[in-house]
């Protein structure tokens, strides 16, 4: 079984002073992977944390 969500493109940036994680996230959708969204989470977020803050 496939998981719901991919996330790429992870990297650290700075927003409004503050270093933060940016990702990309694809939803499992029919037959493949669609892209969701972008969102942010805080730098101390671990990878396998990051489904939380999807919105």
């Amino acid at each position: 079984m496939l998981p719901i969500y991919r996330f790429e493109d992870i990297r650290t940036v700075f927003l409004n002073r503050r270093k933060t994680k940016l990702f990309k996230v694809f939803k499992l959708a029919d037959r493949g992977y669609r892209y969701y969204g972008q969102f942010k989470a805080p730098l101390s977020a671990q990878e396998h944390e990051l489904e939380r803050y999807i919105r």
